[in-house]
């Protein structure tokens, strides 16, 4: 409890300290109610952040955690989202959930190259080859044909199947790296 508190107080300190993410913010359009509810959320999930007890140390409430960054995200403040995530990780606190949710938002911002990391760390932490996959389609997207193609071929292998989409795009990449 008391570490994910520090975080919670710690917020401020990291925008100064962390890249920022606010050009990435979703412009929201929200009535003045929508986002006064929305408010009203943070401030209850942080309480139950907050308050929380765990017998176990450095055990927290997976979902209480995504509800509170998902909420961020909702409001349209995608930086406070990867803050608050990665806020949590700093702490050395893990959780698929988080590794997966932060994955997410880093793609959405284009920060490929941190995706993927976050991605193989839950192959390896997890050993969950589905992550093989979107690993592939974070190298897809930053334009590594070899990354690509290593990374799906292993992903295709240990799960006995293939993807016509991706397939289609390491041809487009393969065929741009020819021209």
């Amino acid at each position: 409890m008391k570490k994910l508190a520090f975080i919670l107080l710690a917020l401020p300190f990291l925008f100064a300290c962390k890249p920022n993410y606010s050009a990435y913010n979703i412009p929201v359009d929200l009535a003045p109610e929508e986002r006064a509810e929305l408010e009203v959320k943070v401030s209850e999930l942080k309480e139950q952040i907050d308050s929380f007890e765990s017998e176990k140390e450095g055990v927290f409430p997976d979902q209480v955690i995504v509800n509170l960054a998902k909420t961020y995200e909702s409001m349209g403040d995608v930086n406070q989202a990867i803050l608050f995530y990665e806020g949590f990780l700093n702490e050395g606190l893990k959780g698929k959930v988080v590794y997966n949710n932060l994955a997410r938002l880093y793609e959405r911002i284009e920060a490929y190259e941190k995706a993927i990391e976050l991605y193989q760390r839950i192959y390896d932490d997890y050993y969950d080859e589905d992550y093989l996959y979107d690993i592939t389609r974070a190298h897809i997207r930053l334009g590594d044909l070899e990354k690509a193609e290593t990374s799906y071929d292993v992903w295709s292998e240990m799960v006995n199947r293939s993807d016509s989409q991706v397939e289609m795009e390491l041809d487009a990449l393969r065929e741009a790296f020819n021209q």
